[in-house]
């Protein structure tokens, strides 16, 4: 594949003579190594893939992936997630205030 593609001017080659569009490029690419037998721990990204599975096997990084994704993606929305805790703690720290006055 490295031989074949090699610059966007590659791709949009195919694009606009061979394939029509970028999805059928895509699609293309994905299905270059349907009925490929590969032996999972001999190749060579072997290692890269094993790393990057036990990375998105944590759950803090799924967590934190997930956070920057859906709730900090724009500026705006760390404005608000940054309000919404700092709104959170002040509340809890007059409950707490409040239940010592009480004592």
């Amino acid at each position: 594949m490295d031989c074949f593609v090699n610059t966007p001017k590659d791709v949009a080659f195919l694009v606009k003579h061979e394939l029509g569009d970028s999805s059928r490029v895509s699609t293309l690419i994905n299905k270059l190594g349907d009925g490929v037998v590969v032996d999972p721990g001999n190749f060579y990204f072997a290692s890269i893939c094993e790393d990057l599975n036990a990375y998105y096997g944590t759950a803090w990084h799924t967590w934190k992936a997930n956070l920057r994704q859906n709730y900090l993606n724009t500026p705006w929305t760390i404005v608000s997630v940054v309000a919404a805790v700092l709104l959170l703690l002040l509340t809890l720290i007059q409950t707490a205030s409040s239940i010592i006055s009480i004592a």
